[in-house]
Formats: C-alpha cells, structure tokens, sequence
C-alpha cells in the first residue's frame, strides 16, 4: 500500500492497495470505507477509476489464487479540513464476515 500520501486542503489523491491471496483457490472480499471517516475528508474505492459506475465506499473484488489483485482508493479533503495526519479505516470481509481492518494514513497540508 503506498500510503502516508500528503494532499493539501482542497484537493484529491489516490491510494493503491495490493491484496495477496497466498490461497489456492479464489477470495470473494468485500472492501468497507462508509465507517469512522475523518472529518472532511471522503473516499471513493474503485477497480479501475474512481469514474466508473458503481464506484463508492464499498467494493466487492475477487482475489485470485496464489496471486495479487490491486484497487485503488479516490480520497477528496475538503478545503476547511484541518490539517495534520488523518487515518481512513477500511474494513475487510471474506464471505459476508468480518476479517480485519486495514488504515491508510494520508497528511493534510
């Protein structure tokens, strides 16, 4: 995950996070941003562009077997955020249950 991105106030990045399933058969994962958002700052989790239909919070992929699958992360900050490291939560299921939450951590400047 190449995190720890700085984006001013105003302004959008994107966050591109690699998922390895070390498996032999294939992962269906739901990934979750809609919960613990800073303030002012929103996500867009999408497969190919943060333009595509269907892009929002929440992203259903399938991990293939013994291999790496990638989606990537739109996060917009709005102009009167405050500044300084925010962390965004995304929560991680695996056939409708819980599994981890993984952070990505961005700096507002």
């Amino acid at each position: 995950m190449d995190d720890n991105l700085t984006i001013p106030r105003g302004t959008e990045g994107d966050v591109f996070i690699q998922v390895n399933n070390t498996a032999a058969t294939e992962a269906n994962l739901t990934f979750d941003a809609s919960s613990n958002l800073p303030a002012s700052v929103d996500v867009i989790l999408y497969a190919t562009s943060p333009d595509e239909a269907g892009a929002s919070r929440e992203l259903n992929m399938t991990a293939v077997a013994y291999g790496i699958s990638e989606f990537g992360m739109n996060i917009s900050v709005r102009s009167f955020a405050t500044t300084g490291e925010k962390t965004i939560p995304i929560d991680v299921y695996f056939a409708g249950s819980f599994l981890r939450t993984i952070q990505v951590r961005i700096q507002v400047t």
